[in-house]
């Protein structure tokens, strides 16, 4: 049991789990033919029949989830293998009908309650193993968290029918008392771990789902590139914005390293040039900024690679204005076709609606389960009605209050993670801002898993770090100075 333990710990099995996934990925491609499934097109029955493989093997790694739990009392090995099972998920347009819908509801219950019992088993191993440690420790992340809470569940009080409050309570309870519940958890995980660096490891895991990220797009890039080079078009992947906030949230994290070694910073390069592939215009030029800070970060901290990294960036924007003429044919059609204004494009009408529902109810907003803007964009079942952006979500949802609530807990975050703190916690909110920025455009941070999941265990690691080294002995602190401190001799 114990070597079972070990390798679940282990590079090597995250290593594994993205091969298979992107084999996986591969296979149920050649079964059917051509990629045509990942492009928005109707059902024709190669898409059916291959949105059914696919929902079979999501299926298959639902269960590969639920035993790494089971074996396993970290977390980090199964976040990895959830991420990257995600990653294969979201391949498959329109979800909720795949895995509830007949015949797979059959298979998908069995299997979800497993994982769930699977999750409960784990905690309960881990919690009777670690008792001495108490469960509801409140640290400086926690109030922010518990701000949106109270604003996500007021959300519409006075407006919204009881009806469509509860449509979205999957929203509701998960944006708001469920992250708190998370909160604890991964408190709890974290707060006495001192076998590993808690920053180092959940970048590992960013890594190897970043790089899974960019094999499982590259397919998709290399199987469309007849159509691609054909039409001289980037063709409209139904997964592209899913895909490129999970890369904007990797795409700093080799970071974490890149002052031990030069060469990690090169994977930040591969996913920013995958994600700018896959014609998401968010993606592009969220991503650009984020790579840019990026960029600036590691040149400004590195001072031994500096000029390394200075030559490289000079070399990428020299290519750039190289290939100019090239970039621009391919990104045309996707970047710089459309005028948003005159073409009446559907997120500026979404703008408009969020700030008259806002004026309709000012102080706690439409809720989260307000259904006044299905006219512009109608949601797949099982999702909310959304303004697709962050601020006019929390504008037309929670009013005045929803506004203060995230302003508090932005605030809160960026605190955290700039004041007395370290190279790592920086490195960690760049990966935050990789989310943030992206849900500027698109749900992000209104999807709770993985999305918010992963904003709420970036700032826990965050604030545990920064207690361990206060209180680490002062002898220790003598003889290894800080990352602040390094960082603050530049």
């Amino acid at each position: 049991m114990d070597s079972v333990r070990r390798f679940l710990n282990s590079r090597l099995f995250l290593v594994i789990f993205a091969l298979s996934v992107v084999v996986i990925d591969l296979l149920t491609s050649l079964t059917v033919g051509k990629d045509s499934s990942d492009v928005m097109l109707s059902g024709t029955p190669p898409v059916i029949m291959k949105q059914q493989l696919q929902t079979i093997a999501v299926l298959f790694l639902c269960v590969i989830d639920g035993l790494v739990l089971l074996f396993c009392d970290e977390i980090m090995p199964f976040l990895a293998a959830g991420l990257m099972t995600i990653l294969f998920a979201v391949k498959s347009y329109d979800s909720y009908n795949l895995f509830m819908g007949r015949p797979m509801v059959f298979l998908s219950v069995p299997v979800f309650l497993f994982a769930i019992a699977a999750l409960i088993v784990n905690f309960m191993r881990y919690y009777r193993k670690n008792r001495d440690i108490p469960f509801f420790s409140v640290g400086k992340s926690f109030w922010g968290i518990a701000a949106v809470a109270v604003a996500v569940t007021l959300g519409g009080l006075g407006s919204i029918s009881f009806r469509d409050y509860i449509s979205a309570a999957y929203y509701v309870v998960f944006l708001g008392v469920g992250m708190i519940g998370l909160y604890f958890v991964f408190r709890f995980r974290f707060r006495h771990r001192d076998e590993y660096d808690l920053s180092e490891k959940f970048a590992e895991v960013l890594i190897i789902v970043g790089i899974c990220a960019a094999l499982l797009a590259a397919k998709s890039i290399l199987f469309s590139l007849d159509d691609i080079l054909l039409n001289r078009s980037v063709p409209e992947w139904k997964f592209r914005n899913n895909y490129s906030t999970f890369l904007m949230i990797c795409m700093p994290a080799p970071l974490m390293f890149a002052r031990r070694h030069r060469y990690p910073i090169f994977l930040s390069f591969i996913m920013f040039g995958v994600m700018s592939l896959l014609g998401s215009r968010s993606g592009l030029f969220l991503g650009a900024i984020e790579f840019g800070c990026c960029l600036l970060f590691i040149i400004v901290t590195d001072r031994e690679n500096r000029n390394l990294y200075i030559i490289v960036t000079l070399a990428c924007a020299a290519a750039l204005i190289f290939l100019g003429g090239k970039v621009m044919t391919y990104f045309s059609s996707r970047y710089f076709g459309f005028n948003p204004i005159e073409q009446g494009e559907q997120r500026m009408r979404l703008i408009d609606a969020s700030i008259r529902d806002f004026f309709d109810a000012p102080i706690f907003g439409q809720g989260l389960g307000f259904k006044g803007n299905y006219d512009i964009y109608t949601p797949k079942r099982g999702a909310m009605g959304w303004y697709h952006m962050m601020i006019p979500q929390i504008i037309g949802s929670m009013g005045l209050l929803g506004v203060i609530a995230y302003a508090f807990q932005f605030i809160n975050r960026a605190y955290l993670a700039f004041v007395k703190s370290g190279y790592s916690a920086m490195v960690l909110f760049l990966c935050y801002g990789g989310l943030f920025l992206m849900s500027q455009t698109n749900p992000g941070e209104f999807c709770p898993f993985p999305y918010e999941m992963l904003a709420v265990m970036i700032f826990v690691i965050i604030e545990t770090q920064k207690e361990k080294k206060t209180d680490r002995p002062e002898n220790a602190v003598l003889e290894k100075k800080t990352d602040y401190e390094k960082i603050s001799d530049i």
